[in-house]
């Protein structure tokens, strides 16, 4: 099963130009958490919408986060997704492509706003 976003401007490019970020290539066993700290509120609810948070419950996130990035991510059954919680919650995850095999598995112990562009289940 395959599900690619195909808009005219990448949701994944977005997040991560609102975040101030570079996309860089990272596996499920080597993300590292980044704290990131908005200017203002008009950027955190951009960043929010982007990723999806239905309007209503944006002012409730603070203006600092905790987000794990990453281009080409493939989840096998010996190197799962787990994601723990950072210094905030909720923890922002966004990939460009995710790729979970058989077998493999997502463990989320914390609040998560999670975004892929293309997700590849295998």
């Amino acid at each position: 099963m395959e599900y690619n976003n195909n808009g005219s401007a990448r949701t994944f490019d977005r997040i991560l130009a609102s975040l101030g970020l570079e996309k860089a290539a990272a596996s499920a066993g080597n993300i590292h958490p980044q704290q990131i700290t908005f200017k203002n509120a008009a950027a955190r609810d951009t960043y929010l919408q982007l990723a999806g948070v239905p309007a209503d419950q944006q002012a409730a996130f603070p203006m600092e986060i905790t987000v794990l990035t990453g281009s080409d991510i493939t989840v096998t059954p010996s190197q799962p997704l787990v994601i723990n919680p950072g210094t905030t919650s909720p923890v922002g995850v966004h990939f460009d492509t995710l790729t979970l095999e058989t077998g493999g598995q997502i463990q989320c112990n914390t609040a998560v706003v999670m975004t892929v562009e293309n997700f590849i289940k295998q």
